[in-house]
């Protein structure tokens, strides 16, 4: 373009050759800027470091090859981004929350009874009853109170536990929130919990023995099922939890009766959502990983180009977006897997796995059958 300006001696946009490179550009960015260019272009002409610059400029061929791994680089960004990895994160969570609280955010307020009527029994059902207003089974807060809150009438007995740690002091009547005996409930089950990382497969399992359990029958005739927790002789007095009669600390999932009868349990729900919304996740992790692999490759890459810009470097067949080597991202993925220590540290990438087996050199961690599959993909 400088040299364009320079050969038509132009001193005004009018002055250049209609369809040249020269006038299209400086009718693009402005005749100001392309005349100042070229005056500036003249005064460097005979300065000793312009001209080394000038003989050593990367050539046409380097600029497309670094302007392409550029746009690779850009297309890998955004297809992590894409992945959505915080978000199905927060989605994770959000089903838990409702399995455990009934809502999408943490939320210890828990009522089994009102000042309005509601009674313990009301809210944590009756066999053989509609419970058209029992929240059974709404979220596992509920059912643990259900469960584990004082006994409605007689000493105040404790159900679930003896640990002074989770003493439940609240008596359940009227508008009482209790939201203290319910944290003392989540606190002591966390210690008690196992400790290994949660997956979606695990928490799979434990849904569907927890409604496997909850179906089984619990009278001594064994016909009256979907009831959590004790049942006193034929449990016809509901789940009131008072000191005698046929009645019990529990809960009771039936709604409706006859025909009509269902038992939803909707926390078991939202837990096989959160499993489904898990299992996205991983594999958006999974996923995740292969590219980040890819765009440390990329990075490299374009660090060995643009530090030398009169060699050039090799480029694949034209293509819409350049694809880096299976190979080599399956020998970063190696690498990575190669460094973890310790089977935990190891089990912990799906990518990865432990064989004991392995003697030194060899590595205990190494990269799975379907971690090399995802590196082809």
């Amino acid at each position: 373009v400088l040299g364009e300006i320079q050969n038509d001696d132009a001193t005004e946009l009018s002055k250049l050759k209609e369809n040249s490179l020269a006038k299209s550009v400086c009718k693009s960015i402005g005749w100001t800027h392309c005349k100042a260019a070229e005056t500036k272009n003249k005064q460097l002409a005979d300065n000793a470091e312009y001209k080394v610059w000038m003989k050593n400029r990367s050539p046409g061929w380097h600029n497309d090859a670094v302007n392409q791994t550029i746009q690779e680089i850009k297309a890998t960004a955004v297809a992590i981004a894409t992945l959505g990895i915080a978000d199905a994160a927060s989605k994770v969570q959000a089903k838990l929350n409702e399995a455990l609280y009934g809502t999408k955010s943490v939320d210890d307020t828990v009522q089994l009874t009102t000042n309005q009527g509601r009674t313990r029994e009301a809210t944590c059902g009756k066999t053989g009853a509609a419970n058209s207003d029992s929240l059974a089974g709404d979220s596992l807060k509920i059912d643990v109170m259900c469960l584990c809150a004082l006994q409605s009438v007689g000493q105040g007995a404790q159900v679930c536990t003896d640990s002074t740690a989770a003493t439940m002091s609240i008596a359940p009547q009227g508008d009482t929130d209790l939201a203290d005996d319910w944290k003392k409930l989540k606190t002591g089950c966390r210690k008690l919990a196992p400790t290994p990382k949660l997956t979606a497969s695990a928490l799979r399992a434990t849904a569907t023995a927890l409604r496997a359990h909850i179906a089984a029958g619990r009278t001594a005739d064994k016909k009256t099922n979907f009831v959590l927790g004790k049942l006193r002789n034929n449990g016809n007095d509901g789940c009131k939890a008072t000191a005698d009669g046929a009645d019990g600390a529990c809960v009771y999932y039936g709604r409706g009766t006859g025909a009509g009868l269902r038992h939803p349990i909707k926390w078991a729900t939202n837990l096989e959502e959160a499993v489904e919304e898990m299992e996205k996740a991983e594999k958006a992790a999974a996923h995740a990983y292969v590219l980040y692999q890819k765009l440390n490759i990329l990075n490299h890459t374009l660090g060995k180009a643009a530090a030398a810009p009169t060699q050039p470097i090799a480029q694949s067949a034209p293509r819409e977006t350049q694809q880096t080597p299976a190979k080599e991202l399956r020998e970063e993925a190696e690498k990575e897997c190669n460094k973890k220590e310790k089977d935990t540290e190891c089990t912990a990438n799906p990518k990865c796995i432990w064989d004991r087996e392995a003697k030194p050199p060899k590595k205990k961690c190494i990269l799975s059958e379907e971690g090399k599959k995802a590196e082809k993909e």
